[in-house]
């Protein structure tokens, strides 16, 4: 007993060092156990696409809202001799692959512009001729689709443009002397020297030594 009564008082007996520790915690003495990252890191790993490519997938979002009011407006004519589940069904999947090459352009893949491209050739013939057709028996529609096509070809302009072109290929040109660039030992891409995740194959990298 009075071993243990002398223990207390000095803070040596290990059962009271546990609730000081829990209550310190409890009431936020101590500092959180949980990492910080730094604002350069967080900064490194969420990279923001350039502006051209930010306004191509703009473009594109309003381009699908666009089709959305037309195909409200133009669904007793769209609907007539096609079931409607078989409508609805090509209908969203269609946004869908829209949305999801949006997303794709939108983190930097190469090939998601070009086949957003190439789907824009094909499709540019068999949407022109019905909107010229369209002008005389419903002239709104055929306007916001007019308004849907050029904006769809302002968002393959800008995605193809000279500001984008680091977005898809990683570097500018020359950029294998770029002090500011290095090429991820995983994927040999260019990714920033400051990086500590590619953003193409999303591998984990050692922070560069300049």
């Amino acid at each position: 007993m009075s071993g243990r009564a002398q223990a207390i008082p000095g803070g040596k007996d290990p059962t009271i060092r546990v609730w000081r520790v829990t209550i310190r915690r409890t009431v936020h003495l101590d500092p959180p156990l949980t990492p910080i990252r730094s604002a350069s890191m967080t900064s490194a790993y969420h990279a923001e696409p350039p502006e051209a490519v930010s306004s191509a997938v703009t473009l594109i979002y309003v381009t699908l809202a666009i089709g959305v009011v037309r195909l409200i407006l133009e669904w007793p004519e769209v609907s007539q001799g096609v079931p409607t589940d078989v409508l609805m069904i090509s209908t969203l999947a269609g946004y869908a692959l829209v949305v999801w090459l949006a997303s794709r352009v939108s983190r930097g893949r190469n090939w998601a512009r070009i086949v957003f491209l190439v789907l824009f050739i094909l499709g540019a013939p068999f949407t022109i001729v019905p909107l010229l057709e369209s002008l005389g028996t419903s002239p709104f529609s055929a306007l916001l689709g007019i308004i849907q096509l050029v904006l769809q070809a302002l968002a393959v302009v800008s995605m193809f443009s000279r500001k984008a072109a680091p977005w898809f290929t990683g570097a500018d040109a020359g950029s294998a002397g770029s002090p500011d660039l290095r090429k991820c030992p995983y994927c040999a891409e260019w990714i920033r020297r400051e990086a500590i995740k590619c953003r193409y194959c999303g591998s984990d990298l050692a922070p560069a030594v300049r």
